[in-house]
């Protein structure tokens, strides 16, 4: 027996072996030893280049998700604040304004809510996932709408062939 570590320990039969082969037989069993750490070391790298993946794919959408979840709260609470206060006086179109912008934040805020809550039923497997599809008239005009300011900037043409 050649002990190369705690772990490991290289066992040959044979005849005994003068101490020039056993050395020889030694050298031989800490390169096998580097080898096996090697192999190791590959396969655990192998391992955790997905997890990292997957970490920044998270910190990147916990960071776009939390400035998703601030701005339509930050809207809805200055919104009531400022009809709460009571150092201007709101004329009737101002105060419906102000009620309007309320109602859109907090709308945007629900589904945004709704949404992180599916997608962590869908991560648990909890809940399933049924494609289907969708019709752009659905999708296109919420999706402007999540823009907020920027929504006015968007042009665009869709095709009325598109499937």
């Amino acid at each position: 027996d050649v002990v190369i570590d705690e772990q490991l320990v290289l066992a040959v039969r044979g005849r005994l072996l003068e101490a020039s082969d056993r050395r020889v037989l030694e050298a031989f069993a800490a390169e096998a030893a580097v080898a096996l750490r090697q192999e190791r070391l590959r396969r655990e790298a192998d391992l955790a280049g997905p997890l990292a993946e997957t970490d920044r794919m998270r910190t990147a959408l916990l960071a776009a998700v939390s400035h998703d979840l601030r701005t339509p709260l930050a809207s809805a609470r200055l919104a009531v604040e400022s009809l709460r206060g009571t150092e201007i006086e709101w004329s009737a179109e101002d105060r419906e304004e102000l009620l309007a912008t309320a109602d859109e934040s907090l709308l945007k805020l629900d589904r945004l809510v709704a949404n992180l809550l599916d997608m962590s039923r869908l991560q648990a497997g909890v809940l399933g996932l049924t494609l289907q599809p969708v019709a752009l008239e659905e999708v296109i005009p919420r999706s402007i709408d999540d823009l907020g300011p920027l929504r006015d900037r968007v042009e665009g043409d869709v095709s009325v062939d598109l499937p």
